[in-house]
């Protein structure tokens, strides 16, 4: 670190600094206009679960699989177009939650004529795939299911995919490591 910058931290500076930010941090919060210090002081409040938050349900592996064997189940890719292309489950169709996130009416008719919606992503780490469920039961659809590992999981079990030229290749370069 910057030997000036340690040298100005003295205890009495950093006093001071910590006084005037809770000051004017103070100053900022009492003058806004919907902000009360009763509500600042007021115990946290547990999130209360409603029907609107719980209509999704995740499904493994397992149902997935029975998902993508039974009839007029559509699976949505929310990834970006360019990971789509590289690869998917196949048949699924690409829906990718970026800026702007449009749900054409055509397609949500399509997907209300359906039994089941699976929404994935790239594996547990993507919230985008609750974007998308969220966003597609506000527009009134009740048969969505979110699968979470998605993409990542489904292509290491070598399960049905559409694949780019470019992913077969890196397929078979996979294929030709594990063999030696």
């Amino acid at each position: 670190m910057n030997a000036l910058f340690l040298k100005k931290l003295e205890p009495v500076n950093l006093a001071k600094i910590i006084a005037l930010s809770l000051t004017f941090g103070t100053i900022i919060l009492m003058t806004q206009e919907n902000l009360n210090w009763r509500d600042l002081l007021a115990p946290i409040a547990k999130p209360v679960k409603t029907e609107e938050t719980v209509k999704f349900e995740n499904i493994g592996l397992p149902q997935a699989i029975r998902f993508f064997h039974a009839e007029r189940t559509i699976f949505l890719d929310v990834r970006a177009k360019q990971f789509y292309d590289y690869g998917h489950i196949e048949d699924a169709l690409n829906l990718p939650v970026e800026p702007p996130f449009v749900i054409t009416d055509e397609l949500l008719a399509k997907l209300k004529a359906v039994p089941a919606v699976v929404v994935y992503c790239n594996g547990i780490s993507c919230g985008l795939v609750y974007v998308a469920a969220r966003e597609l039961m506000q527009r009134g659809l009740d048969n969505v299911y979110v699968y979470p590992e998605g993409w990542p999981e489904w292509r290491s079990c070598r399960l049905p995919m559409t694949m780019s030229p470019a992913m077969k290749k890196d397929v078979e370069n996979e294929l030709k490591g594990t063999d030696q």
